[in-house]
């Protein structure tokens, strides 16, 4: 999935585009994990094996569960989870991300704002 939002820094007003990507697992008709799809070892890009129900790095061969936890590879930490709610607008079920990027190859989540 990926995000659109608009953007405001100190200057400029962007019109609305996208900011980021996320994979998002349905866990239920009022639940949703969402993950950022950049892997939290170096920053590639993270893939879904469906047939496996498996994230998976390219990059450097790292495995992860639909938890977000670590099966195998050399990174220090799972997934990172972003912050989610169920919102009703005009009468739909939308989820709204909390979307904020970490720091890569640390075992800490820390945040890059």
């Amino acid at each position: 999935m990926v995000l659109r939002d608009r953007r405001v820094d100190a200057w400029t007003r962007y019109p609305e585009g996208p900011i980021g990507a996320v994979w998002m697992v349905r866990r239920g008709d009022q639940q949703v994990d969402v993950f950022s799809v950049t892997c939290p070892h170096l920053g590639c890009p993270v893939e879904h094996l469906a047939t496996e129900q498996k994230f998976f790095c390219p990059c450097h061969e790292g495995l992860y569960d639909e938890d977000g936890g670590i099966v195998s590879g050399p990174q220090q930490r799972g997934l990172d989870r972003l912050e989610t709610r169920i919102e009703t607008v005009n009468g739909e079920a939308w989820v709204g991300v909390v979307f904020e990027r970490f720091e890569l190859g640390t075992q800490e989540k820390v945040s890059l704002g």
